[in-house]
């Protein structure tokens, strides 16, 4: 679950920012970005290849998605806000602890 990590840590320097004179800018954070979007994708991909693991590849779907519409969204408004920085956070938290569930059965 290293990406757990990777992308609480992302939120977290993020929430550090401070929000104004373009700190939370898109382009401070899009290197960061691409580095978690593309271990995202090598998971999701490294899961399909296993079998019996559907409900495994469609949390990592969504894990993917939501990442790619928060990316967006950031990219869109160059800034985000605290309040959304924490949602996004607690999104991904909550996915990873389904998916370590899905992984204990």
């Amino acid at each position: 679950m290293d990406i757990s990590r990777k992308i609480d840590k992302f939120y977290l320097l993020m929430l550090m920012t401070k929000c104004g004179n373009n700190g939370r800018g898109y382009e401070i954070f899009s290197e960061r970005y691409t580095d978690i979007e593309t271990e995202l994708k090598s998971i999701l991909a490294e899961n399909k290849i296993k079998p019996l693991n559907e409900n495994r590849i469609r949390i990592w779907e969504i894990i993917l998605e939501l990442w790619q519409k928060y990316k967006e969204e950031h990219k869109t408004k160059n800034t985000l806000s605290s309040g959304l920085i924490k949602l996004n956070r607690k999104t991904f938290y909550d996915l990873f602890n389904a998916v370590k569930y899905i992984y204990i059965l």
